[in-house]
């Protein structure tokens, strides 16, 4: 995945409130990890960038983009549930401010 680390996690706050700095190394594990390490990491990302399935927080739009290069990455193995977790996100109702929000960073969040 390229540009994990151009992100400023420590400076996001996840879903539940907490700072999102545990976020690149759950994108890792899904990367990388075995199916069962994968979908872990799966659940664990989905509660900290969507939790209750319809919550985000400001780390939320930067981890799009990494989901789906992962969602389209010939090598992950939980396609479905990542495919699930950005349905998710895309049906909250606090997604479109999310994303707004993350424009206005000095990163480059590349949700579209």
């Amino acid at each position: 995945m390229r540009n994990v680390s151009s992100v400023r996690w420590g400076e996001q706050r996840d879903a539940t409130g907490p700072v999102a700095g545990g976020i690149p190394s759950l994108l890792s594990r899904i990367a990388y990890g075995d199916e069962d390490t994968a979908r872990i990491a799966i659940d664990d990302l989905g509660d900290a960038i969507c939790a209750l399935g319809f919550v985000v927080g400001e780390a939320t739009a930067p981890t799009v983009p990494f989901l789906l290069e992962l969602a389209g990455s010939p090598h992950v193995a939980c396609k479905a549930e990542l495919l699930d977790l950005l349905r998710s996100i895309c049906r909250t109702d606090q997604w479109q401010s999310a994303a707004a929000a993350a424009r206005d960073r000095k990163h480059r969040a590349g949700y579209r």
